[in-house]
């Protein structure tokens, strides 16, 4: 990551091993970048709280009311926390697409003061504890997940996610079972069982389940041989299924690499897991461990709420005259034929879906994720829609379709309260983009911000009851709804266990998985200079090397559009021979 400061020290404080003491380290200033917008202090009150709520999210102490927000390091999650918070300050209904157009502490002011004279009030919820005596439900997202899951053998591991790390040390076992365990009691998530109550799911907290370490000793494998073995074992463990109604949804396996190597493959269950919860859980992790291995109490404060408070507010925020209006906005907008992406595919595709795959790693140099993000500011979109709209246009360049439907995952942690919790806070959106008149790419990524916005702005509508809505005809062979989807995560912001001064490295640990949720999916990283990812894609319909192909363009259009934004669609894409039959795979496109 690039440094937003530097603090100048005679010498750096250290621990007794070496490492530097982050607790002695002064704490920085952290003032407003240089902009070429001059300071202007609040004016009056709404100004004043707004500045308070930017510099809370932001993690500034000194903003303009003129000062742009994405200029100041804001992304499409800090604007979506922002949005939420100003609601919740000023109990006015305020979109997304307020932030976007008025991205100013004096716009958003302006708009604000037009709500409230327009009475656009908005009903406050308290996201606080509730009581574990009523009946609990699951969350719109747990909802989507158990949709899905219907539709799978009972023992699929599809919706089991792994956390992977690679120590370096002489690890005290008991302090890492001691720890996993504190964490089961701190996150009342991963002890969630669900039982059935005429035909529908319930979740409930499981109080006395214990986590034992299951240790493997791979010293007796040839050494040229391990790390074969530990990535077989790895997706074995993976694998393995869950009983979501008797079982922990978090296990954990050590691999005994050598006497002071191990592989710790932490394996959890989707309905109580997202990426930020992956940073919370090794943070976590890092603090309890380094505390009971010199015997002492865990350091961390209790959490103020747990997930199940968050899915009794998120229940109770969406009425249904909400739910109503955003079930319109999405009958509209995919309303009449919705395509089908018809990429060419190297086999035929198989009546039913078997979600077999694999993936393949993705990096994108310093200088185009520098352009790219210079693109952006210039356009006034976040770097999701950039991506997204230069995705669309590899798939026009593919299929030729200029109707296009994408699927991506949106992180739904608009407060925070809920940063340190450990839950599957996604919704699926549908975006569908209108790519006719072979337009400038420029002109895409315009129409492109103007459907994203608006579907933030329906975020809540719970993709588990869109798609019943929507009464679409089955088809065993496809995902519902999308085929494709772009995944984006933004982690500028996230407490990692690097952060910590800890007597084990944690080192990475890459394994494919070998399955795919839809026919294809790039998954984007970003960690400030460097955007890394992988493509996860069907193996019963694309070959390993038609995808290699597919990144490597994928990666060249990008830098057309850096050094020509200008540029229409067709100049853009690759010469693809329409006349083809459709059984023509992408091998013999290419």
């Amino acid at each position: 990551m690039r440094p937003s400061h530097f603090i100048v020290l005679d010498a750096l404080p250290l621990l007794p091993n070496g490492k530097v003491d982050r607790r002695r380290l002064p704490e920085a200033d952290v003032v407003r970048p240089e902009l070429e917008t001059a300071f202007v202090p609040p004016r009056n009150l709404t100004e004043e709280l707004l500045v308070g709520i930017w510099s809370t999210v932001l993690g500034l102490n000194q903003i303009g009311v003129y000062d742009n927000f994405f200029d100041l390091g804001g992304h499409s999650l800090l604007a979506m926390r922002l949005i939420s918070q100003v609601r919740n300050t000023f109990q006015v209904e305020l979109s997304l697409r307020s932030l976007f157009e008025l991205p100013t502490v004096a716009g958003l002011s302006d708009r604000i003061e037009e709500a409230r004279q327009n009475k656009q009030g908005l009903p406050i919820v308290p996201l606080v504890p509730v009581s574990r005596e009523q009946a609990l439900q699951l969350s719109f997202a747990q909802e989507h997940i158990w949709f899905l899951e219907e539709q799978l053998a009972p023992e699929h591991y599809f919706y089991n996610t792994a956390s992977v790390g690679r120590f370096k040390a002489h690890l005290n076992l008991g302090a890492l079972e001691q720890s996993l365990n504190a964490i089961l009691q701190r996150h009342e998530t991963l002890r969630t069982i669900f039982t059935l109550v005429e035909g529908k799911p319930v979740p409930v907290m499981a109080q006395a389940l214990t986590l034992k370490v299951t240790v493997f000793d791979l010293q007796n494998v040839p050494k040229n041989e391990r790390e074969a073995k530990a990535v077989q074992m790895t997706r074995e463990e993976v694998r393995r299924p869950f009983n979501l109604a008797s079982g922990l949804l978090l296990r954990g396996a050590l691999l005994l690499l050598d006497e002071a190597e191990y592989i710790l493959v932490i394996t959890i269950h989707q309905s109580a897991f997202d990426a930020w919860s992956r940073n919370v859980l090794w943070r976590e992790l890092g603090i309890l461990y380094q505390a009971f291995s010199a015997g002492k109490p865990s350091p961390l404060t209790p959490l103020p709420i747990q997930y199940a408070d968050f899915v009794h507010w998120q229940q109770r925020s969406l009425s249904e005259e909400r739910l109503e209006t955003h079930l319109s906005y999405w009958k509209q907008k995919l309303a009449g034929s919705l395509p089908v992406l018809n990429l060419p595919t190297d086999y035929p595709r198989p009546p039913v879906k078997t979600f077999r795959g694999a993936s393949q790693p993705v990096s994108f140099p310093q200088h185009l994720t520098e352009a790219l993000r210079q693109l952006s500011q210039q356009e006034e979109v976040s770097m999701f829609m950039m991506y997204l709209a230069a995705y669309q246009t590899l798939l026009h360049s593919y299929t030729g379709q200029e109707d296009l439907l994408v699927g991506t995952s949106a992180d739904n942690r608009t407060r925070r309260e809920l940063d340190g919790l450990i839950g599957c806070f996604n919704n699926y959106l549908v975006l569908r983009t209108d790519l006719s008149g072979n337009p400038s790419f420029r002109e895409l990524l315009s129409r492109v911000r103007q459907n994203t916005m608006e579907a933030y702005d329906y975020l809540d509508m719970p993709f588990s009851r869109l798609v019943p809505a929507l009464q679409l005809e089955s088809d065993l062979s496809r995902t519902p709804l999308v085929q494709g989807m772009l995944i984006y995560k933004q982690f500028l912001d996230t407490p990692t266990v690097e952060s910590l001064d800890l007597d084990f490295t944690l080192l990475p640990f890459t394994c494919d998985w070998e399955t795919a949720r839809c026919d294809i999916t790039l998954t984007l990283l970003d960690v400030g200079e460097q955007v890394t990812g992988f493509w996860e894609y069907s193996t019963d319909l694309f070959k390993s090397e038609t995808i290699s192909r597919l990144s490597e363009h994928f990666h060249n259009l990008l830098e057309k559009i850096v050094s020509d934004p200008d540029q229409h669609l067709s100049e853009l894409g690759f010469v693809i021979n329409r006349n083809m039959p459709e059984s023509t795979s992408l091998s013999e496109v290419f």
